[in-house]
């Protein structure tokens, strides 16, 4: 039985992809540091779902110290929040499916591999922090997705079995971490196709597409949803 609904944040509550990349492009400029459409392309493909950390390393490392990563990294979220903040979108129907699924038992959570500053962002213009019982990000977490960490973590605090969990997330990286913590995963298409993936319990192209009933359904399901 499911007790616990856990989601991811970028891509998953946020509809926010595209502006993560036009923050990186904006960043590349300001430093003017050249990359290639395809090893740009490559390195969000590979990096997706993981914290941006990550893709600081992997696009400054051979040419920056660890002091002035750091103040790329800082940088770059300045861009991000500003350029995000000009179009700033919940995923379709999300914020209706938060508020109706907090008025059920379901525990819920936020497990994000950003960090508290940008889920504090996200937060404070979605308008929707009371609805979680507990939100979890990369800082503290030793070991990233797709390890299964965070939602190990989440679980626990939580006080539930990560069996009794279902996430929805949008990434390989994400999906991964779900699935080797022994949860039940829903995908929401924002970065790839259900195709794409394996054994996912469910997929949805956004939050329109699930009602509260369906959750609660799914909640006494044992197999795989149908």
């Amino acid at each position: 039985m499911i007790k616990a609904v856990i989601f991811d944040m970028d891509g998953v509550i946020i509809d926010n992809q595209p502006y993560q990349k036009m923050s990186f492009k904006q960043l590349f400029a300001e430093i003017n540091y050249q990359i290639s459409d395809k090893e740009f392309a490559t390195a969000i493909k590979k990096l997706r779902g993981r914290p941006i950390k990550m893709y600081i390393e992997e696009f400054f490392r051979a040419h920056y110290n660890e002091k002035e990563m750091k103040e790329l990294h800082q940088r770059r979220d300045e861009i991000y929040k500003i350029i995000f903040k000009q179009n700033f979108k919940a995923v379709a129907g999300f914020v209706d499916f938060i508020n109706e699924l907090r008025k059920t038992n379901f525990l819920l959570a936020v497990a994000t591999s950003s960090t508290q500053e940008l889920l504090d962002f996200t937060m404070d213009n979605l308008n929707v922090r009371d609805n979680f019982d507990l939100m979890m990000t990369a800082d503290g977490i030793k070991n990233s997705k797709p390890h299964p960490e965070i939602y190990l973590e989440t679980a626990k605090r939580l006080q539930v079995m990560p069996e009794q969990c279902l996430v929805f997330e949008d990434s390989f990286a994400g999906v991964e971490s779900a699935q080797s913590a022994n949860m039940r995963v829903a995908l929401v298409t924002t970065s790839h196709k259900k195709e794409e993936f394996k054994n996912i319990n469910l997929a949805i192209n956004n939050f329109t597409e699930i009602k509260v009933a369906d959750i609660l359904k799914y909640s006494h399901c044992q197999n795989n949803y149908e």
